[in-house]
């Protein structure tokens, strides 16, 4: 019986998310909204990487702004749906990046002891990566993934994190902390990977 009201609640919740899901991507109006939004906060939080920028080779500056990146990138997914287009791969890729990188940002806080801080400026900062976590969400059943998308894309984060932890291309952070936090972007990298591909992913 337990399993059953579970099953049911999650079969409701599933069909729920399902409607926002349909109410939000196929609403012109609404897309062209989060296009502006994501681009506009995306652009500005490369801000928070200008002391980082100088030091690095101008053509590795696309591996050094990660969520700004990902929120960018998301922007235009939004576009290309305004345009009733869309590409499951380049998708997929932006999902990965918004999941990883949300939580990496938690995580990263939480060993500084600032996950659950009052200052306003960490807030700003929590709720920002929390909406990126619940952008993702837009896209839960919403397309098909192909195999060689979670392949492709297990390579790519694997290689962002091998630029930033061995080419030290990755945001500040105190040095005591470079082992936990390297340990947990690679492991994320694929371990979030398979999660969008397999729970993500529209089946038949």
């Amino acid at each position: 019986m337990l399993i059953n009201n579970l099953q049911a609640k999650f079969n409701f919740t599933k069909q729920k998310l399902i409607q926002f899901q349909s109410f939000i991507l196929k609403n012109k109006q609404l897309l062209f909204i989060l296009f502006f939004i994501n681009f506009i906060f995306g652009t500005y939080s490369i801000s928070y990487y200008f002391w980082k920028l100088p030091t690095v080779n101008p053509l590795l500056w696309f591996f050094v702004i990660d969520c700004p990146l990902y929120v960018i990138l998301l922007s235009f997914v939004f576009l290309l749906k305004f345009f009733s287009k869309q590409n499951n791969f380049f998708q997929f890729i932006v999902i990965i990046g918004l999941i990883k990188y949300a939580f990496w940002t938690f995580f990263s806080l939480f060993l500084h002891g600032l996950l659950f801080s009052y200052n306003f400026e960490f807030l700003i900062v929590i709720v920002a990566h929390l909406f990126m976590l619940f952008e993702s969400l837009l896209f839960f059943k919403f397309d098909k993934f192909k195999l060689n998308y979670l392949i492709f894309g297990i390579v790519w984060f694997i290689f962002n994190d091998i630029l930033d932890y061995f080419f030290l291309l990755h945001p500040y952070f105190r040095p005591e902390f470079f082992n936990q936090i390297m340990l947990f972007s690679f492991f994320s990298s694929i371990l979030v990977s398979f999660f969008v591909y397999f729970l993500f992913s529209k089946r038949d």
